[in-house]
């Protein structure tokens, strides 16, 4: 059944508690996701090529401010040394009636400051940041991909532990 959006809401947070909330100030928020790097060279004996899993390349998150303010500006600015924060939060209905919270949250550093777009609607801008931990909970699924800690846990589970033990980390 179609999935549809009953409410939404996003925030950006810098690390000096500034907490900017960005309903009716963005119109998209998109993400490449998470893309696994694979190893794909064929070895000695194999008749093909064998995927061998690696681990997630970088990724990005942009959004696109219609309405500049000096929140946006000064939490993105000061971003230079500290990561920023955006969650964006959302209710999920079903035809069927029935309501998800959906979440996620990821955490990085603008990679451009942009000076904005002036047009007709005013000022706007599109902004990006290279992400280096995500967490996504929908329901009673619960991801937390954090590799600056080793960590990559679904539903509670850190599927990195065996791997971490073997490293000593």
């Amino acid at each position: 059944m179609p999935a549809n959006v009953v409410y939404w809401n996003a925030t950006l947070t810098s690390i000096a508690s500034l907490n900017q909330s960005l309903k009716g100030i963005i119109t998209d928020v998109s993400s490449d996701g998470l893309q696994r790097d694979f190893d794909t060279a064929i070895r000695a004996g194999e008749m093909g090529v064998v995927p061998r899993p690696r681990h997630f390349g970088e990724f990005s998150v942009s959004f696109t401010a219609v309405k500049f303010s000096q929140g946006i500006i000064k939490t993105l600015w000061e971003a230079v040394n500290d990561r920023v924060t955006l969650t964006a939060n959302a209710i999920i209905g079903s035809d069927a009636g029935t309501n998800e919270a959906y979440q996620w949250s990821v955490k990085g550093y603008p990679s451009a400051l942009p000076l904005g777009d002036l047009g007709e609607d005013g000022l706007s801008s599109e902004f990006t940041l290279m992400c280096d931990y995500l967490s996504i909970s929908y329901g009673t699924f619960a991801l937390i991909y954090d590799p600056k800690n080793n960590i990559y846990s679904v539903n509670g589970t850190n599927l990195q532990a065996s791997v971490n033990t073997l490293l000593g980390v």
